[in-house]
């Protein structure tokens, strides 16, 4: 309380820890008490001195509750303090989120409360909780660091333990909110109840939102059930709790990391707390309590084997949580909050009327502090702590996260060690707050490379991802593209279809052209049919020269010469015509693709006809009657020349009309371009085969005409045969061109045509030079 002289009277601090009498809940009360003494030793707040009352909760709603509505009804212990006209504005507590909403709810018109560890979300609704300020992070902050590391380590398919209270609501919620946000998805979540067992364990990383006072609970059942090998990732609330680093414990959480307060330095914290001593103390119930627990002696002997506590022990001697700073957290959060409103206060009592920050330029009241005005200057605090970092509160009465990575790994000794392996940082630049060692990391096992947590292997490229039913999103299956589609990317959702002929790699990962069929020179197919065609075009050659050799023979002088040459050239030209049907369709190949190969045919089986009419002719058969008909027996040239005149006339004009273009087909062999000629109309073509065919039931019925003329004669049986082969050829080439397609198809007509020529060639021919060659 400030002296007489000094007007306006400053607020009370009020500390209202929430610990159970353990060594460091203790700490926390002490590094407040500490910091209280530093600002009443520091002149830059003279003529004002803090005091504060001391409250436990003893961790449970009631008692909470009950310190809170006497602070309100002003009903405290004479003895603890003395105080008239100094009314308290500010409370420091409490640790539980839990508590806190509950307590701001009621003190929110008359106190400030300023939380030392409650980091629910929650809390930063200003229009619940209006007053409500803390010198901890919020969960926000903790879920989307919590995310991030998440997103870092590829962990897209884990599981969520939390405590059912507002604290593991909200900070679920917003965990996944943000994990959603990353494309990351939650296997189950679960709320922990201690009179239900865990379940649905069987996932690698598991996130828990657990308090300090549940962790031994769970660890005790995690051990009964030998749950074991997985990654926790533990909350801030449990990430640095001591009760877990002894061996028992060390398999199930050996691998974890979690983000943890940034450990704070107070100079001279250490020496104060070594210094205290159960006599010396105004609160000399906490003390004694502890340091009966610490040296396993009592006050108050109530046996013979207990063991005399004089007070004068020392506490370098043994090892305490109570002593250790190297982890302070809470404890120095508790130290800011103090800081805090003696800053307040400071920027209170520097105020001058006229520039004040209320209505017309007033400052506060000079005999009465409102706690509105005092909550103005609370919210508007900016120092540098002892850390050389800025202390200061958003619109939210939420201070700057910053946190530090932990992992849990098995020591030497057996025991958990946690050691710093990254920050977070809020303050800095979107996308860069996270920043991990992960040399320095030791997962469960002892193992290097971090494990992996996925529902499904991500969709390798040339595969599309399809989602299962009933499963979380990232739970699916790699079904592979078609043969003309094709995905690029990894976990591609959808395949792209690939551009006209282009088709995709066997890996369905890209496009490339489509291989182009047709019947190149260099095709082993086609040199086969070429070499089948020069082979006949020589042999054509060679039967010609031993007719004209053996001319003068008399079983050639029954056809003139001129009949059998033109007849052996029909065929060489046959031969011939089966090279329109090679190499790549362009626009001059095709219109000169079918029309040549019919020409020629006709013209063959014409020149049949008109060495079957010079057999007719030698017999001196005569149509009685039947002018015309005998005209033509008489002049059979006439006859030939004009049916083969017509079907080139016919050709030629099918030729000229170009009915005929080159095309690309990818649809007949999948995965080919097929590249052939297309017929625009079939007219053309269908007359001239309907002419080829009438000229060929011409022929064969000429020839049976003359195996009844000549029975003696072979060669109108040689005629006839040919004949019959031609008919044959037609028949087996029609199902064998409908049933193929591209290249095959092509090569089915050469076929055709080369078997036509070898036929009538070695039906007339064959015969008449083994008699010549063999009998002459």
């Amino acid at each position: 309380t400030p002296p007489h002289s000094f007007p306006p009277p400053p607020p009370l601090i009020i500390i209202l820890p929430i610990f159970r009498l353990s060594a460091i809940g203790l700490r926390w009360l002490m590094s407040s008490v500490f910091a209280v003494q530093e600002i009443n030793n520091n002149p830059f707040l003279a003529n004002t001195t803090f005091e504060y009352i001391i409250s436990d909760s003893c961790n449970t709603m009631q008692n909470a509750l009950q310190s809170t509505l006497s602070f309100i009804a002003g009903n405290f212990d004479s003895q603890r303090m003395s105080f008239t006209h100094c009314k308290p504005h500010v409370v420091i507590g409490t640790s539980l989120s839990s508590m806190s909403v509950l307590l701001s709810y009621i003190m929110k018109l008359f106190a400030t409360p300023i939380s030392y560890a409650s980091s629910c979300k929650c809390l930063s609704d200003k229009k619940r909780f209006p007053s409500f300020m803390r010198t901890t992070p919020s969960d926000d902050f903790q879920s989307r660091a919590i995310a991030r590391l998440v997103k870092y380590f590829q962990w897209v398919y884990m599981g969520v333990l939390a405590v059912g209270d507002e604290y593991g609501k909200s900070a679920v919620a917003q965990f996944i909110t943000e994990a959603e946000h990353d494309g990351l998805c939650i296997a189950f979540n679960e709320v922990l109840n201690p009179e239900h067992p865990i379940n649905n364990l069987k996932h690698i990383v598991i996130l828990a939102y657990i308090h300090e006072t549940d962790i031994t609970f769970i660890s005790d059942e995690l051990l009964q059930n030998n749950v074991t090998e997985k990654t926790w990732i533990a909350s801030e609330a449990w990430i640095n709790f001591h009760s877990l680093d002894i061996p028992k414990f060390a398999k199930i959480y050996d691998g974890t990391v979690g983000f943890g307060l940034l450990r704070g330095f107070v100079p001279g914290l250490e020496e104060f707390l070594m210094n205290v001593k159960p006599q010396k103390s105004v609160f000399n119930d906490f003390i004694k309590t502890f340091w009966e627990d610490t040296f396993n002696c009592s006050f108050y002997l109530q046996t013979e084997n207990e063991r005399l506590c004089t007070g004068q022990e020392n506490l370098d001697q043994v090892s305490t949580p109570f002593t250790d700073v190297s982890q302070l957290q809470y404890s120095y959060n508790a130290y800011i909050a103090v800081y805090v409103v003696a800053h307040a206060i400071q920027d209170m009592n520097s105020c001058t009327d006229g520039s004040g920050p209320f209505a017309n330029g007033s400052c506060a009241g000079t005999s009465r502090v409102e706690h509105w005005q005092l909550l103005f200057y609370l919210k508007n605090v900016k120092f540098v702590n002892t850390m050389n970092q800025t202390i200061y509160f958003d619109n939210n009465g939420d201070p700057p996260a910053i946190y530090e990575l932990f992992n849990k790994h098995i020591g030497l000794d057996g025991k958990l060690q946690t050691t710093s392996v990254g920050i977070f940082n809020s303050l800095y630049p979107k996308g860069q707050e996270l920043h991990i060692n992960e040399s320095a990391i030791r997962w469960n096992g002892g193992k290097s490379e971090h494990p992996q947590a996925v529902c499904s292997e991500l969709c390798r490229p040339g595969t599309r991802k399809m989602e299962r039913k009933g499963e979380p999103f990232c739970c699916f299956d790699c079904i592979p593209c078609t043969l003309k589609e094709y995905s690029n990317n990894t976990d591609s959702t959808e395949c792209h279809k690939c551009v006209q002929y282009y088709w995709s790699t066997e890996m369905r990962d890209a496009c490339v052209p489509m291989p182009e069929v047709f019947l190149a020179y260099s095709d082993p197919l086609t040199v086969a049919l070429l070499a089948c065609a020069l082979l006949g075009s020589i042999l054509t050659m060679a039967i010609g020269l031993q007719m004209f050799l053996h001319n003068n023979l008399p079983m050639q002088k029954s056809t003139s010469f001129h009949v059998t040459l033109s007849l052996l050239l029909s065929i060489s030209a046959s031969f011939a015509s089966s090279l329109a049907f090679m190499g790549q369709p362009s626009e001059v190949s095709c219109k000169v693709h079918d029309a040549p190969a019919c020409a020629c045919l006709t013209l063959m089986i014409v020149c049949v006809m008109n060495l079957t009419l010079h057999l007719i002719k030698k017999s001196e058969y005569v149509l009685h009657g039947q002018m015309i008909a005998s005209i033509f027996i008489k002049q059979p040239n006439v006859l030939c020349y004009s049916c083969a005149l017509a079907q080139v006339v016919l050709c030629v004009a099918w030729v000229l009309s170009e009915s005929t273009k080159p095309a690309k087909d990818e649809i007949s062999i999948p995965g080919s371009v097929i590249l052939e000629c297309v017929r625009m109309s079939n007219i053309w073509v269908s007359c001239s085969l309907s002419y080829l065919g009438l000229m060929t039931f011409l022929s064969l019925y000429l020839a049976l005409k003359a195996r009844k003329l000549l029975p003696s004669s072979s060669e109108p049986k040689f005629i006839t045969f040919s004949i019959l082969f031609c008919f044959l050829v037609y028949l087996d080439f029609i199902p064998a061109y409908n049933s193929t397609q591209g290249k095959l198809a092509v090569a089915a007509k050469i076929v055709a045509v080369i078997a036509t020529a070898y036929g009538i060639l070695g039906c007339i021919y064959i015969p008449k030079c083994y008699i010549l060659c063999v009998k002459s």
